[in-house]
């Protein structure tokens, strides 16, 4: 069975009106907080850059699949920054 939330994924530290929720936020919202999630499918538009520590750190991913969108990253610096961040969580 699968499930389709109209929510829009934002970092922790960030304000925004609407359905968006950080990471954790969403899977305490579907009581998944003592689960692992195997495959984290990401194609968010860009707020990759912003959520990239709370998905690394603050939930139990053994695996993320993402589409980075290098025009929102900053420079490609930041594209370095994601990936080690990813590495140093195990993500990598």
């Amino acid at each position: 069975k699968s499930f389709y939330h109209m929510w829009g994924l934002k970092s922790a530290d960030t304000v925004m009106n609407g359905p968006y929720y950080s990471l954790s936020e969403i899977v305490q919202r579907l009581g998944h907080e003592d689960r692992t999630i195997d495959l984290f499918k990401i194609d968010c538009e860009g707020c990759e850059w912003s959520s990239a520590n709370d998905i690394a750190a603050n939930v139990n991913i053994r695996q993320v699949l993402i589409e980075v969108h290098r025009r929102a990253s900053g420079g490609p610096e930041n594209v370095f920054k994601l990936f080690d961040t990813f590495a140093k969580n195990g993500l990598i």
